[in-house]
Formats: C-alpha cells, structure tokens, sequence
C-alpha cells in the first residue's frame, strides 16, 4: 500500500504543478497582450503616490515656515513675519488681522474683516466693528438682525450705552429685546434695576 500512496501522492504534485504553470501561461499571455495598459495603470499609481508624498511635504514646510513666523511674529510684532504668514497660513493670517484690528480698534481693517470669505471671521469683526464704533443707531440696528454674531451682548451694551447717556425709555427697550432663554436674561434684568435706580 505505500507504494501506491506514494504514486497517489506523486501524482497529486504533478497535478498541482500543472496547474501552477497553466496560471503562470494564462497570466503571461494576458500581461503581453496588456502590457502597455498594465504598465500606464502601474505609472499611474507611481505617480499619483510620488504627488501625494511631495504635496504632503510642501504642505508640512508651509506650516513650518508659518508656525516659526507666528512665533517671531508674537516675539517682535515685525509685519515682515506677517508676511510670510500671508504667504504660509492664509487662515492663521486673517485670525492675526482680525486680532490686531480688534486690539487697535481699527475701524477701517475691522470693516474690510466684515467682507472676509470666512463666515465667522466677519461675523466677528461685524461685531466688532459696530460695537467699537459707538454708534448707537448701528447698535441698535445690529442688535436686531436675525442672525447677528452675539446680538444679546450687543443689545446689553447698547442698553448700558443708553443708560449712560441718559435714555432709559431706549434702554429698557433694548433690554427687553433680550429673550427669556438667553444667558444674558439675567444681567439684562440687573442692568435694568440698577439703571434705574440712579
């Protein structure tokens, strides 16, 4: 019997291998009869991962070369470091803009910010811009817009200005245009009692 297991055995193999090799034939043929197609599709992917690995390394020294202007920039203040965030981060550079506007209260950067193509950056600086100008006609009109950046707030300093300059009428007014829900409801509610217990 072990010769005749040993003969199963062998043939087995040999089957196996003739499969093997009829794989190896068929793919062969087909490699040669699509060969430029397969070579295109394997240049393809080669160039497509190079691409990627170059513009992931562009990217990465672009925000090295920010993050270290930032740094200088926050050391010094020199506006060449501005620059070169301009250049780098665009985004990191309309926050630095919108931050230096507001600490300087710069009235003519803060209205260009309100035009930004980032809806928040113009909200804030729309904000900002209206509540640095001490305008309470602007105030008051940016305090009821339906969706005006913190308009609570503004509606609570408009108040506080109207208290100050003498208008209670105008001022329980704006303190009323503060919904019940709103965090500020209650300082509203103490701006009005002491307003005018003056």
């Amino acid at each position: 019997m072990g010769i005749k297991d040993d003969i199963e055995s062998i043939k087995d193999d040999l089957i196996g291998e003739s499969r093997f090799l009829e794989q190896y034939i068929k793919v062969e043929a087909y490699f040669k009869k699509h060969k430029l197609k397969v070579l295109l599709i394997l240049g393809a992917v080669i160039v497509l991962i190079a691409g990627n690995l170059i513009m992931g390394g562009i990217e990465s020294a672009k925000k090295t070369a920010a993050n270290t202007a930032y740094l200088d920039y926050v050391k010094t203040g020199n506006d060449a470091d501005m620059e070169k965030i301009k250049e780098n981060n665009p985004a990191l550079f309309t926050l630095l803009s919108l931050k230096k506007a507001v600490k300087e209260q710069n009235l003519e950067a803060l209205k260009t910010l309100s035009q930004n193509e980032n809806p928040i950056v113009a909200k804030i600086a729309r904000y900002h811009q209206v509540i640095l100008s001490a305008d309470l006609k602007a105030m008051q009109s940016y305090a009821v817009e339906e969706k005006a950046f913190l308009k609570d707030f503004t509606a609570l300093q408009l108040a506080f200005k109207l208290y100050e300059a003498g208008d209670h009428k105008a001022a329980q007014e704006a303190l009323r245009a503060i919904p019940f829900e709103s965090q500020l409801k209650k300082s509203a509610g103490q701006l009005e009692h002491y307003g005018l217990a003056r």
